[in-house]
């Protein structure tokens, strides 16, 4: 009896698989199909191994006959429903990596570039305003830190005079001096210390603040752009693919002319 070598039927068993993910029909149905493919296919193959022609050589010729799993489902097509489009899978996963990508990217810059210098400038407007006060209600300017999601703390000096003065920390449990305070650095954010002085109009009495705040990493957006670029290369594999699954016979002379 004539034998099929065993990696020439997994050939055979690949080609109809294809055929059979992308019919749209019940299980059952897709298995009758893929069987009687399958056997089509080896009894052509074996019937080239009987004239002398090398297993491999022979399941080849067999599954040209049919030039392509897209040429087999259009034929069954006038039969059997089949799907429009295939590997949706990576149509899928490319719209989900974009849409993470793109809220990664914005999310960047929206953090560093706006929320960054808009914490820090309402928070120099709000320390104006209470040292104004000459910080009559210590417990006032918590919510700075609290409310605004980049500050992590917030230390204050003022004073009548240099040689006079107070220094204010929020939230209340930190250390009162800047060089102790614990940073936070890793790949996705480091803490960032910036810096104010006024005198709100007044050369006798100073105000100076220091903001530590959370700033994002260039990684952050690295990652954004490479998922960006992911998705780009599976939505062009699958526009490709679905291409030569609708047009079987016609891919190779359109690739040409563009």
């Amino acid at each position: 009896m004539t034998k099929i070598n065993h990696d020439d039927v997994k050939l055979i068993r690949n080609f109809c698989k294809k055929v059979k993910y992308n019919l749209k029909e019940s299980n059952s149905i897709k298995n009758d199909v893929e069987e009687e493919l399958f056997g089509n296919i080896k009894e052509k193959a074996i019937s080239y191994i009987d004239t002398g022609i090398a297993s491999n050589s022979a399941v080849k010729m067999a599954i040209s006959e049919y030039e392509s799993p897209q040429s087999v489902l259009k034929e069954l097509s006038a039969e059997y429903k089949v799907k429009k489009f295939t590997n949706n899978k990576f149509l899928g996963l490319a719209f989900l990596l974009f849409f993470v990508s793109a809220f990664t990217i914005l999310g960047f810059y929206f953090w560093n570039m706006y929320l960054v210098q808009k914490d820090f400038d309402r928070a120099t407007i709000d320390v104006d305003w209470f040292a104004m006060k000459e910080i009559e209600n210590q417990s006032t300017l918590p919510y700075l830190v609290n409310e605004n999601p980049t500050i992590k703390a917030i230390w204050m000096t003022t004073g009548k005079s240099e040689s006079q003065g107070k220094t204010y920390v929020y939230p209340k449990n930190l250390n009162l001096e800047t060089d102790k305070y614990q940073r936070k650095d890793n790949i996705f954010y480091k803490t960032v210390f910036s810096g104010y002085v006024s005198d709100i109009g007044n050369k006798n009495f100073q105000i100076e603040m220091d903001i530590a705040q959370i700033h994002l990493k260039p990684t952050v957006l690295f990652i954004g752009a490479f998922m960006f670029l992911f998705s780009l290369v599976l939505f062009i594999y699958w526009v490709r693919d679905n291409i030569r699954y609708r047009y079987p016979k016609d891919v190779s002379l359109k690739l040409i002319k563009i």
